[in-house]
């Protein structure tokens, strides 16, 4: 059930779903684009109550639980959809975060360019240790994504270490200047107070956190089709590399490659470190790009693939498509989502006969973070 909002200072308070035989009834919000309330008219005594919030198991009584930060030299000009975080203050307490300790050591940076997103080119940076502490609204598992290096090339990341809570998380993170890559991990909150703790030379452009919920690994089997007849493959199943879930790093001896970062649903890759290039060639014998690959057992016919991507910048936003190493398509033009992924149609495959075949995504434009692909004969995907 989606509402879509239409006209700004419409509040909502109850949502009633009603059988056929009551559903002729007059509108109660009055003509569209006008105030005139004269066609208000009061609720027949025939409609049954409406559910209380309480009788809805998966209602949040603090939508707060999706923090996304952007270090940024300004933090009203933060990326789309991430709280601008800058060294004017150790903390703003409406955006949740304090610098706990550190906060004098801190330096930050911008970096400007046709390439650089604006996330990535505000850099909060030390050699110190500092720590960020955010309180989330409520205690759970929540999944952590760093967006770590310094795109502007002046500065390396070097033995860089993160503890959450005083606990190991991330170490011996190295990134050559210019050079930018996410990083990810689980959490288990008792409490709400979270408290990330850099170390050696680092530098971080943001901080995403989100509630996170595990997805189940296939294991070693072709992927089937669920009850719908549609497949849903998680992106980072490809590193499991195993017989029917595998992935490459390129070929051309700069490791560029497919890495673990957050996603929508459970985790995602990250195409990176961003900034080693692009791979434009769609000839799968010399195509030098990384790779994710994925073996379904399918049935023929002809279906269409979608993706959850997530792009930060112009320069982002494209992968290529392979089906068995033929039928090469390039998806391109996803247009910036911010901090959220959204769902993109990025080809049509014709499945010649029943069996397994391989799905395969390459690499094209470094940067891209990639969730779930759904290959379906739906025409089009909400999920």
């Amino acid at each position: 059930l989606r509402i879509y909002v239409c006209d700004a200072g419409c509040a909502f308070d109850k949502i009633v779903l009603r059988a056929a035989s009551t559903a002729d009834i007059a509108s109660r919000l009055g003509c569209p684009e006008t105030f005139n309330t004269i066609h208000w008219t009061p609720v027949p005594a025939s409609v049954p109550p409406t559910l209380d919030r309480t009788d809805i198991p998966y209602a949040d009584s603090d939508d707060g639980t999706r923090l996304f930060y952007d270090f940024t030299d300004n933090q009203n000009a933060a990326q789309e959809g991430y709280l601008g975080v800058d060294l004017s203050s150790a903390g703003v307490s409406a955006k949740r975060y304090a610098w706990t300790a550190g906060f004098e050591t801190l330096k930050a940076k911008k970096a400007t360019g046709s390439s650089i997103s604006l996330r990535d080119g505000g850099v909060i940076y030390s050699s110190d240790s500092a720590t960020f502490t955010v309180t989330m609204g409520q205690s759970g598992r929540y999944i952590v994504t760093l967006a770590v290096g310094d795109r502007s090339g002046q500065m390396a990341v070097s033995g860089m270490k993160v503890t959450a809570n005083g606990v190991d998380m991330l170490s011996d993170i190295n990134l050559a200047a210019g050079r930018t890559a996410e990083y990810c991990f689980v959490v288990e909150l008792s409490g709400t107070s979270l408290s990330l703790t850099f170390s050696g030379q680092w530098a971080v452009s943001a901080v995403e956190i989100a509630p996170y919920t595990d997805i189940a690994s296939p294991g070693n089997s072709p992927a089937k089709a669920n009850a719908d007849g549609d497949y849903l493959l998680e992106a980072e199943w490809a590193l499991l590399n195993n017989d029917n879930f595998y992935a490459r790093a390129s070929t051309d001896g700069k490791n560029a490659h497919f890495m673990l970062t957050g996603g929508r649903f459970g985790k995602a890759v990250y195409f990176g470190p961003n900034g080693v290039g692009n791979y434009t060639d769609t000839n799968p014998a010399t195509g030098k790009g990384p790779r994710l690959s994925f073996t379904l057992d399918i049935k023929a016919g002809t279906y269409s693939v979608f993706a959850y991507v997530k792009c930060e910048e112009d320069d982002d936003d494209s992968l290529i498509l392979s089906f068995d190493d033929k039928n090469v398509q390039v998806a391109n033009d996803f247009k910036l989502t911010g901090g959220v992924y959204k769902c993109v149609k990025i080809g049509t495959v014709t499945v010649e006969a029943d069996g397994t075949h391989t799905l395969s995504i390459w690499g094209r434009e470094d940067g891209l973070a990639i969730d779930r692909l759904i290959v379906t004969q739906k025409s089009n995907w909400i999920e």
